[in-house]
């Protein structure tokens, strides 16, 4: 997979992105986020909807499949407002890119699993990484953190991916913040948590899976 911040068919890199991916057998492409204007959802959610059918219709000729990565705080984040705009588009040139730490901050306790179940047929990718909420004087965020010290049930979200037909990549994101006194301390650390996220990950499917 790829990851790109394409949101229209009409971008002048489009067309090269999407047939340079295919020519060199990268089949999956993730594309950028819509952001909401907050004043008329509705044709926000409608703009955002003829965007993916054009790009979908470019990453048919093409001969890739585009993800829609489910970002908190973007519009189609809840995945209802968007998936029946989804569900018109040809399965082959768009799917999702599913991220369980956002589905839980826009869903809460149940709709983040709803979410997922809801995507679950046409799921072409996979984002994991781990979040809680803390109170600051800002009042309560979603503050990233390592794999299993959040509040994703990554052993209900490994399960169910496990029982699914799902067989594309699964990415480890470290976004929380790494202290460290220089550049290269800091660089020691990241890779460290990022071996530690990916031996959780594993854990966390292979137990599903056994």
């Amino acid at each position: 997979m790829i990851t790109t911040e394409l949101t229209s068919a009409s971008h002048p890199s489009a067309r090269a992105i999407l047939a340079g991916a295919a020519a060199a057998g990268v089949r999956r492409v993730k594309i950028g986020y819509w952001k909401y204007d907050l004043k008329d959802v509705r044709a926000e959610v409608a703009a955002m909807a003829r965007d993916l059918a054009g790009l979908a219709a470019l990453a048919t000729e093409c001969g890739v499949t585009l993800g829609l990565h489910n970002h908190a705080g973007n519009v189609g984040s809840a995945l209802w407002e968007i998936a029946p705009a989804m569900d018109a588009l040809d399965p082959r040139a768009i799917g999702y890119y599913f991220d369980p730490r956002h589905a839980l901050v826009e869903g809460g306790q149940v709709g983040w699993k709803a979410a997922a179940l809801l995507v679950l047929p046409r799921l072409e990718m996979i984002a994991v990484k781990d979040a809680r909420w803390e109170k600051s004087a800002r009042g309560w965020t979603a503050q990233h953190c390592p794999m299993g010290d959040g509040m994703v049930d990554w052993p209900w979200f490994a399960a169910t991916i496990a029982k699914s037909p799902f067989g594309g990549p699964i990415s480890v994101h470290v976004e929380y913040k790494i202290d460290g006194a220089t550049p290269e301390e800091i660089r020691r650390k990241t890779m460290t948590a990022a071996q530690r996220d990916l031996a959780f990950t594993k854990r966390a499917f292979a137990g599903a899976a056994a």
